[in-house]
């Protein structure tokens, strides 16, 4: 009886050795503690972190450039009805004034930054506007991360099209038919197309940038979450050498027993 006592210590002993020796990993009180599952975790939200500045600041551009185009247009508009008041009563002047304020917007909806053409959709290497032509995309774009995962979408130019084509070809038709008394309407249509873009690009950069602070949060959280796990762990392991102190106190007692047989240990 004494023997078998005596090794059930000893068992013990080991058995919380083991767990100190595995990094106080025991699955019957508690989870797995990977810290690289933390490090992909993290990696992976930074990669949309990245995606979504890059949406937030193509949306930010795209909207800006829209705010000034719709300037233009205000101009666009001011000359038109200044000549069909009569308050300018040279064509050709205002002709040439609407056409420079025309190709300003053309330039303006051909903008560029790193990321490319930000009114291409998803042709966003391809020039978009060329000689009243549209050859981008109208598809919204998600940004892909390195890991495949879908981002924020890029918004496709679909506030410039017109049942003419697009804003450049009626603003060719509102020059070359200057004068006409529907004009006016036709211009303020356009601005109305400009008008829902701006809000579109703005709303498509909150929604990025909301993204974006969730997703910090979500790291300091992450962080926060390991954090405590390692100081839980921390104290785990203290707890097992305290037990094992504890049995090796009772084996050296056992040992010093064991001759006078007094005590039976089980």
């Amino acid at each position: 009886m004494v023997n078998i006592s005596f090794q059930k210590i000893n068992s013990q002993i080991q058995y919380f050795s083991d767990r100190v020796n595995n990094g106080g990993y025991d699955k019957n009180i508690y989870q797995s503690l990977d810290k690289s599952q933390m490090d992909e975790s993290k990696a992976t939200n930074n990669q949309f972190i990245s995606a979504n500045t890059s949406i937030a600041q193509n949306s930010k551009e795209g909207s800006k450039i829209l705010e000034s185009i719709d300037k233009d247009l205000d101009r666009f508009r001011e000359l038109t009805l200044m000549f069909s008041d009569g308050a300018i009563k040279d064509r050709s002047v205002v002709s040439a004034e609407l056409t420079s304020i025309r190709d300003t917007i053309e330039s303006k909806l051909n903008s560029k930054n790193d990321q490319g053409y930000i009114f291409a959709g998803t042709s966003r290497n391809t020039k978009p506007f060329d000689s009243g032509n549209f050859n981008g995309n109208l598809n919204d774009t998600f940004l892909i991360t390195s890991s495949g995962h879908r981002a924020v979408k890029l918004l496709g130019p679909t506030f410039a099209m017109t049942p003419n084509g697009n804003i450049l070809n009626d603003l060719d038709s509102l020059i070359t038919n200057l004068g006409d008394p529907s004009n006016l309407d036709k211009i303020d249509s356009l601005k109305g197309n400009i008008s829902t873009g701006i809000t579109k690009y703005g709303l498509n950069e909150s929604s990025a940038n909301s993204q974006i602070s969730y997703l910090k949060e979500l790291n300091i959280s992450t962080e926060a979450l390991f954090e405590n796990k390692y100081k839980h762990m921390e104290k785990y392991i203290a707890d097992l050498n305290n037990s094992i102190l504890q049995y090796q106190a009772m084996a050296s007692v056992m040992k010093k027993t064991e001759g006078l047989s007094l005590v039976n240990y089980l």
